[in-house]
């Protein structure tokens, strides 16, 4: 195994939590998780990540297959207002930023980074920030995995790749990605230090 030089984190469910805040807001509307992948569909998803519709026009849509076109205002305060910092993942970011680059690649909608950096601050320790909105490509495409590896200067071979989706943990081991597959954030963290050898 090569040298591990760069760890690539994802965003949603890695460092910050979005699942929370979405079941709350779907327990308020009193409308089931079925129901709402009815209006946020994978196709609608994916134009979104691609960058082919706005973070709005995706609300609105999504709200709307989902029978609650409605309650765009109040969504729209959630996403990705109260969208919360996971801190403990984050603590750990800030302390291998002192002997790993450090990345962030996800797919994720136009702007939505930078309105939730607004409200809790900036994500300036990270290298590099690769979205999927903004470079065109979606996880687990492998060019997307490639070209987070080459911004940061480093061999895909060299990067620890985490994330908490396992078709994305497979497409970054496709690519020659050590990885985390970050399903509880104490358990991610330990395997996280394993991974690196660090203490």
């Amino acid at each position: 195994m090569s040298e591990i030089k760069a760890v690539i984190f994802d965003v949603g469910g890695v460092i910050l939590d979005w699942e929370g805040p979405r079941k709350n807001f779907l327990n308020k509307q009193g409308i089931s998780l079925e129901e709402w992948e009815k209006g946020f569909t994978d196709s609608l998803v994916t134009r979104s990540n691609l960058g082919e519709i706005s973070l709005d026009e995706y609300v609105r849509e999504g709200l709307r297959g989902a029978g609650i076109e409605d309650k765009f205002e109040e969504w729209r305060k959630v996403i990705p207002g109260k969208f919360l910092p996971i801190k403990k993942t984050i603590d750990l970011s800030k302390e291998l930023k002192k002997n790993f680059k450090i990345g962030l690649l996800t797919n994720n909608h136009k702007n939505l980074l930078e309105e939730w950096q607004e409200i809790y601050g900036q994500l300036d320790w990270f290298d590099v920030i690769v979205c999927s909105a903004e470079v065109k490509l979606v996880k687990p495409e492998r060019e997307i995995y490639l070209l987070t590896a080459n911004k940061l200067g480093v061999k895909s071979e060299e990067c620890l790749f985490v994330d908490d989706v396992d078709e994305y943990i497979k497409g970054a081991r496709d690519v020659g990605m050590e990885t985390v597959w970050f399903r509880d954030a104490d358990l991610g963290i330990k395997e996280i230090k394993e991974k690196l050898g660090v203490v």
